[in-house]
């Protein structure tokens, strides 16, 4: 993964991998501020000014499932830098699919790699990244 590029803030990945709320708004600010990472109460203050009080500890936490981040001591703070993805975890950890693509590709009603269909053949449609039934 240290290929894959991070996903911007605003994207459907991202919103696929943490949602919108709180772990979206800080991932948002720590992507931004990559140059000049903000401090724990920079990050507080931005949460509570968007109306999410979530703990900065549990949300970092959030994002560590996903994303690495490190603390730097910069200017003599201590500070959140977004450095990348989070370790080695398999590609369907990392790359959810999206609700909206998952109903595009459950709309026929059949598989798309053998044709069966859940009436019919009494199997259960799933959307994955495997490449086989």
């Amino acid at each position: 993964m240290a290929d894959t590029p991070l996903p911007r803030p605003e994207s459907e990945r991202l919103a696929a991998l943490v949602g919108g709320g709180s772990l979206r708004l800080a991932y948002g600010l720590l992507y931004r501020r990559q140059d000049h990472p903000p401090t724990e109460d920079e990050i507080t203050l931005f949460l509570q000014m968007a109306s999410a009080d979530a703990p900065v500890d549990k949300v970092l936490r959030g994002l560590r499932e996903y994303f690495e981040i490190t603390t730097v001591i910069l200017d003599g703070q201590e500070r959140y830098k977004l450095q990348g993805w989070a370790g080695t975890r398999p590609l369907t950890n990392l790359v959810p699919i999206s609700s909206r693509l998952k109903v595009q590709a459950l709309a026929s009603g059949r598989c798309a790699l053998c044709g069966k269909t859940p009436t019919r053949h009494k199997v259960v449609l799933e959307v994955d990244l495997k490449s086989s039934c």
